[in-house]
């Protein structure tokens, strides 16, 4: 998933919360990279995805790659400043 701003610049440190549209239980919750990314592995589903104030719903078919890209406006880009303890940015790989 990428998340950039209107100029098409990727947004980092960005919250994504990914939750089962069946289940309501939530999947995911971390951040964007400093390129405005995040992978993850779901299994087959439907999911809803909240990034940026927005809500997208992505169906994942079994042994399939989906994208998908939200753009938020730049007075809506958070701090890209790293949250206090953390060392890095977590990677999460499809």
């Amino acid at each position: 998933m990428d998340i950039t701003d209107q100029n098409g610049a990727g947004v980092g440190n960005e919250t994504v919360v990914i939750t089962d549209a069946i289940t309501g239980e939530q999947v995911f919750n971390g951040a964007t990279n400093n390129a405005g990314q995040i992978e993850t592995n779901l299994s087959a589903g439907s999911y809803n995805v909240e990034a940026g104030g927005t809500t997208k719903i992505v169906t994942v078919v079994g042994g399939s790659t989906v994208s998908l890209n939200f753009n938020v406006a730049v007075e809506d880009v958070p701090d890209p400043t790293p949250l206090e303890g953390s060392a890095s940015t977590p990677s999460f790989c499809c």
